[in-house]
């Protein structure tokens, strides 16, 4: 899980960001509206945190362009403007928690974990009539079927990393992700394996998907997409 946090204040930032990674969670920081949009136009985040008072302008501009895109994930304001008039703003522009400051760590990370909960990405997708990924349970669950040629029945464990790139290419669908973008989020910023390990994750990955697997498509010179599945609902 990955989310951007916009805040100017360089101290406070740090013990923030801190306390979210001790919890397991990866963050972007930014420090201003252009940073923040320029993120936006190019990463992908489960979450947003954003201060109100930016070097230049104000963090309703990030939350405007959120909204404007359609972009995933809840919206927290963190702040120390209380007044109801910016409280009412910024729920306005799709805040699901605004927080004033000085607040408890403690009660940022509650309500961080309330907001994914409600309105986060969700945790299961049914990729065919027959089959179920929980991503949560890092599993794909293959459900009874009438098909007499299918091999697969019951609950196939999946390691996380793939888990996490059947996510990603699920979600991303119809566009192909990069393998370069593959590295970034399943394998995490200043790791290093070669792009043939890519491969080799999606060579399991297929075997365990089994009549599904064909659905992970090769884009030459690209990376991978997840294509569409003709079952009927």
């Amino acid at each position: 899980m990955k989310g951007l946090y916009v805040e100017d204040d360089l101290e406070l930032s740090k013990v923030v960001i801190e306390s979210l990674e001790e919890r397991g969670v990866s963050v972007k920081w930014t420090r201003s509206v252009k940073d923040s949009i320029e993120a936006l136009k190019n990463e992908t985040f489960s979450f947003y945190i954003l201060d109100l008072g930016l070097i230049d302008g104000e963090g309703f501009s990030v939350a405007d362009f959120i909204k404007q895109n359609n972009l995933r994930g809840p919206l927290i304001f963190l702040t120390a403007r209380s007044e109801a008039k910016d409280r009412l703003k910024g729920y306005e522009f799709g805040a699901c928690e605004y927080i004033p400051k000085p607040f408890l760590f403690e009660e940022l990370w509650i309500r961080l974990d309330h907001a994914l909960s409600e309105h986060g990405e969700p945790d299961v997708f049914r990729l065919a009539k027959d089959l179920v990924f929980d991503f949560k349970a890092q599993q794909l669950n293959f459900e009874e079927t009438t098909d007499k040629n299918s091999d697969f029945f019951g609950a196939v464990k999946l390691s996380l990393k793939e888990s996490l790139f059947l996510k990603q290419i699920i979600e991303e669908s119809p566009k192909a992700v990069r393998r370069s973008e593959v590295l970034d989020k399943v394998w995490g910023n200043g790791k290093y394996p070669t792009e043939r390990t890519v491969d080799n994750l999606v060579l399991k990955l297929r075997q365990k998907l089994g009549a599904s697997g064909s659905r992970v498509e090769s884009i030459r010179g690209v990376g991978y997409k997840w294509s569409e599945d003709k079952y009927e609902h």
